[in-house]
């Protein structure tokens, strides 16, 4: 019986499939190009049975098994519009893909990329071709203007310093505001090596990328989109994506430009003959010009060649880059030297392998002028005209100088900084499964910075101790391995993308310092001529990162999309009790225009809402070790080594949290005329990482806490649209951003000055870093002092009549950009202002003072107040009340740094054909261009985007003698072969 039954059994079994396999049609083809050149990689499958595909093969060709039931077949492939084609009555279908999609128009979106119509969260993309238009370093500055809600200050001219980039306001006190840099899928080290103090001129490590390399910038401005980086996103994300070869012929392109720079303001100041007069000295009949000594016209040239191509299964990018600029003040320069080598390969039809190599070298000059006394702006300013620059013999004089000969200490002295850098990364593609990949990555970051200071015997800085000099050595070393799958399906109307993943990191950093004095002349500048070592240091750290994370994105009918994050890292930095931080986030968007009460509109192009919710984290600018327990060696007693406590534990230290939600729009309208996006938000940093003061009867300063929150609210508007079409072409971009920073909470409360010398404060209540101090009413008429508000009427000017005199955030900012194309020219123009921010003109403190310090003043003080009855704003020189007139803590100081900046304006003639193939080129490009052309702002310093501490999160808006940005015209070409 039981024989009979299997028996019966199988024979069933072998019916079944035979009727299956019946029922099954067995359909192949080749996949190809507009060009004829077969496709890899394409998705085929069944639209009725999305489960059942494949994809093309090195040539092109596929084979499928139709189910019963199928009567089209779907084929897909980024770049390429998505064609369904009905079953033929043959069993081949040979296919043609057509441009849909470019690439260029895909949204990288961390560890992938995703059609615009999958992203959910607040993602801004800036093309390649908009940051090469511009002769700058680094390719912060290229961003300016370009990303709603992106404020970016360029601290100071001097070439290749650092800039402050803040996406959606300063959200940490103590911990890093800056933003997370990836580059091709590796974090980025940013940071200032440098160990002697520069103020805004900070080092800036960004400029190590040379920005004709880059394809794309891609801005994840919200939780929701930046959440997958977890405890490093609360600033935001900027991922950069770098050129790759494409099949095809070789391009080889090529391009050269030259440009002259000037300084745009200058600050007039008392010649020697009014000094001496306004002092009620005798003028000795001399009248230093430090100006035409200091400041020059200076070159910036860029030069670029690059080559890329290959075929079906190997991709080249080979490129080669030379950047020099000269600044404004003698002896000022950065040139940088860089080659780059992305290679990708198609090993079989299920393994991809690709390769990125970034060699760079790099070469500052430096002379100190923002935030330092010994600066050459500061003592070009202060420094009285009534001596010589030059002494007879030609040597530079320090006879009657305060403190520093500025144009001697320009020529002498040397802060030279140079930084080798290698920036590597290998990774493979493993096609598990036609839906399937698993993706694995290796990148290393090696950064080697030297930096090397000498001040001869001949100035005054280093007269005291026979010359002196520095050298710092410092070696940068991250690598990063990721390991992470990634799944994508069609269930019927339902798309699916989920990754899943793995990365650790790991940080070192090795510095060794040492200083030495006594040269036997100038022509001696190194420590090995040194007659006795002052300091010798070393320092070596580290940190770990271990980094679990998954997304899944739900796409239904095309309209409604899903997606929702999470990150969980481990980080050596934290308490043992709070090692782990978990960051989710979860977005919607809904594609409007694709519904029936909008799908006919004639005016509706496009129309998605989003909304989003997340957490991220911040762990940058804390230290390695913060949450443990430390001694310090060199604690040294009785010539016998020494060690002593340093830092107290806190097992419980963690990162700071961003909660945030985001609501946006992103729409078009009219075929795409007008386009644009609106994004308003709300996000929240608790658990700030501060130190929490204790009392000296401790035995320490304070205990690294998580204590305090700030908020950041605000809302983000972009607009393109194309006002005239047709051989005459117009189009007009706008941005405009509005964010309310405040400090919600701190330890008990208690508020805290920033600077012993400034009127910075943060408080409960109060945007960060406010100004804080007496509230000056003018000068009065009568008696030619400042009037200040005495706040508690008790009669008397002390601490409690300190108040809010001006924030540093501005109330606005944003940017207009327009491009009009006519036959073979083209013009574009692009201007950013900022509205309502202040900003403490701390040099105006110092040159019009009434003469309190005895340092040169501006031209201004010669309208000050002289006799009973006189109006004006400055204030009597001299007199009872000239302590109390000359304090820098007063909103007299305070000024509107409200500025609009025509940034860039370029017109270019694209050669055409006729003339390119008579010539065998297959592009030539000619171009003019001018930047920082004009200013339109009522600040009378040198510049309204000055910042002398550059990044410090607690001393924001504040110009002490800083160095203002240059004017650069250029002309250029490019060409193509």
């Amino acid at each position: 019986m039981r024989e009979r039954i299997h028996g019966h059994l199988l024979t069933g079994l072998l019916l079944f499939f035979t009727v299956a396999l019946a029922a099954q049609r067995s359909v192949q083809g080749t996949v190809t190009d507009e060009a004829g050149l077969p496709v890899i990689g394409v998705s085929v499958y069944a639209e009725a049975f999305p489960a059942v595909g494949t994809t093309t093969d090195a040539e092109g060709n596929y084979v499928l098994a139709a189910p019963e039931g199928a009567s089209t077949l779907v084929f897909e492939y980024v770049g390429y519009a998505t064609q369904t084609l009905s079953l033929p009555d043959s069993d081949r279908l040979d296919v043609v893909l057509t441009e849909g999609i470019e690439i260029s128009e895909f949204v990288v979106v961390g560890y992938g990329s995703q059609s615009p119509t999958d992203v959910s969260g607040a993602v801004y993309r800036v093309d390649g071709e908009r940051l090469n238009s511009r002769a700058i370093a680094s390719i912060d500055g290229a961003l300016q203007g370009q990303v709603p809600g992106l404020q970016l200050t360029t601290n100071t001219g001097q070439p290749g310093a650092g800039m402050t980039l803040r996406i959606r306001g300063n959200a940490s006190i103590n911990a890093g505001n800056e933003p997370l840099y990836v580059v091709d899928g590796i974090p980025f080290t940013t940071g200032d090596f440098s160990e002697a103090y520069y103020g805004g001129m900070d080092h800036n490590v960004l400029s190590d990328l040379n920005p004709s390399d880059i394809e794309s910038i891609e801005v994840l401005k919200d939780a929701a989109a930046a959440s997958i980086y977890g405890s490093r996103a609360s600033n935001g994300v900027v991922l950069i994506t770098t050129k790759r070869g494409q099949a095809g012929k070789t391009r080889v392109r090529a391009e050269v430009s030259r440009g002259i720079q000037s300084d745009i303001r200058r600050t007039e100041m008392l010649s020697g003959e009014q000094f001496a007069e306004l002092s009620g000295i005798d003028w000795n009949g001399k009248d230093a010009d430090f100006e035409s000594a200091l400041y020059r016209t200076a070159p910036v040239t860029q030069a670029s060649l690059s080559l890329s191509g290959g075929d079906l299964k190997s991709r080249f990018y080979l490129s080669g880059a030379y950047f020099d600029q000269e600044g404004t003040f003698i002896n000022q320069s950065f040139d940088r030297l860089s080659g780059r080598l992305n290679f990708d390969h198609n090993a079989t039809d299920w393994l991809q392998l690709k390769l990125g190599l970034n060699l760079v070298g790099t070469t500052t000059n430096i002379v100190p002028s923002d935030n330092n006394l010994w600066g050459i702006v500061t003592m070009m300013y202060l420094q009285p005209r009534n001596v010589d620059i030059q002494r007879a013999d030609g040597s530079y004089s320090l006879d009657g100088y305060f403190f520093e000969n500025p144009v001697g200490a320009a020529v002498q002295k040397t802060n030279l900084l140079t930084t080798r850098r290698t920036l590597a990364n290998v990774g493979a593609k493993v096609q598990l499964h036609p839906r399937l990949s698993f993706n694995s990555r290796t990148g290393v970051d090696l950064t080697d910075f030297r930096e090397r200071v000498y001040n001869p015997a001949t100035t005054f800085q280093g007269g005291g101790s026979g010359g002196e000099a520095f050298l710092n050595t410092t070696l940068a070393t991250r690598t990063i391995f990721q390991n992470y799958f990634d799944y994508q399906d069609r269930f019927g109307n339902f798309r699916v993308a989920l990754l899943a993943g793995v990365d650790y990191e790991r940080f070192d950093l090795d510095n060794a310092s040492l200083a030495g004095n006594g040269f036997p002349s100038p022509d001696f500048q190194y420590l090995v001529s040194a007659a006795s070592f002052t300091n010798a240091a070393q320092d070596v750290t580290g940190n770990r990162l271990l980094s679990f994370y998954t997304r899944a994105n739900v796409n239904w009918l095309d309209r409604y999309v899903l997606t929702a994050t999470i990150r969980a890292d481990g980080s050596s930095k934290f308490g043992v009790n709070r090692r782990f931080g978990y960051f989710p986030s979860v977005s919607f968007g809904w594609r409007m225009d694709q519904e029936s009460f909008l799908e006919n509109s004639d005016w509706v192009h496009r129309l998605k809402l989003r909304v989003s919710v997340g957490e991220t984290g911040n762990q940058a600018g804390i230290d390695d070790f913060a949450s443990r327990g430390l001694a310090f060696g060199g604690n040294n007693y009785g010539g016998q080594p020494g060690v002593a406590p340093g830092t107290l534990p806190n097992a419980d230290l963690r990162w700071e949290t961003t909660q945030e939600m985001n609501l946006g729009l992103d729409f078009g309208f009219w075929s795409d005329r007008l386009r644009g996006t609106l994004d308003l938000y709300d996000k929240s940093t608790a658990a700030l990482l501060l130190s929490r003061p204790l009392p000296p009867s401790s035995g320490f300063t304070g205990i690294n806490q998580n204590v305090g929150v700030i908020s950041n609210r605000g809302f983000e508007l972009g607009l393109d649209g194309r006002l005239v079409d047709g051989p005459l072409r117009w189009e007009l971009g706008f941005q405009f951003a509005a964010n309310r920073n405040r400090v919600e909470q701190l330890f008990a409360g208690q508020g805290f000055t920033t600077s012993p010398f400034l009127p910075t404060r943060v408080d409960v209540d109060q945007p960060l870093a406010y100004f804080f101090g007496w509230r000056s009413l003018g000068v009065d008429s009568e008696t030619g002092d400042l009037v200040f508000e005495d706040l508690n009427g008790d009669g008397q000017l002390n601490e409690a009549d300190n108040q809010f005199i001006g924030s540093p955030h501005p109330d606005f900012i944003g940017a207009v950009r327009t491009e009009v194309t006519w036959q073979n020219f083209r013009l574009n123009a692009l201007l950013n202002f900022v509205q309502g921010n202040e900003i403490l003109n701390y040099t105006r403190a110092f040159i019009e003072d009434g003469l309190f310090r005895g340092f040169n003043q501006s031209v201004r003080v010669l309208d000050a107040w002289q006799q009973p009855g006189d109006e004006t704003d400055v204030y009597r020189i001299g007199g009872p009340n000239a302590a109390q007139n000359a304090n820098p803590s007063t909103s007299h100081w305070i000024e509107d740094g409200s500025y609009a900046r025509l940034r860039l304006v370029r017109l270019s003639y694209d050669f055409n054909s006729t003339l390119l193939e008579r010539w065998r080129l297959s592009g030539l490009h000619l171009y003019v261009a001018g930047e920082n052309l004009l200013t339109w702002t009522n600040y009378s310093g040198l510049d309204p985007e000055a910042n002398h501490d550059g990044t410090d999160n607690l001393i924001l808006g504040v110009d002490f003698f800083t160095q203002g940005l240059n004017r650069i015209f250029k002309v250029g070409v490019a060409a193509e072969f």
